[in-house]
């Protein structure tokens, strides 16, 4: 099992969803910022957008995943987030 830092900043297991919800919200953020880094760092920030929340965070649900995808694209197209 695959593991995540949560917003306690503590590791802990990500089921098989989790995981592939994960993998999805990655690929959209360095496509989104074209820079792994930068992709990584975003999803590990607090974001008002996001009730304050870190896109990482929101990994646990299908509905949080959608929510940073939704605004990962928001992003790529030049809306304010």
């Amino acid at each position: 099992m695959n593991s995540v830092v949560g917003s306690d900043h503590a590791a802990r297991p990500l089921y098989p969803a989790q995981s592939d919800r994960l993998a999805r919200l990655v690929a959209a953020a360095d496509e989104t910022f074209g820079d792994a880094q930068k992709a990584i760092s975003w999803l590990g920030r607090e974001n008002r957008a996001l009730d304050g929340q870190t896109p990482l965070s929101l990994v646990d649900t299908d509905f949080g995943a959608r929510s940073v995808e939704t605004l990962l694209g928001r992003i790529g197209h030049g809306v304010a987030a």
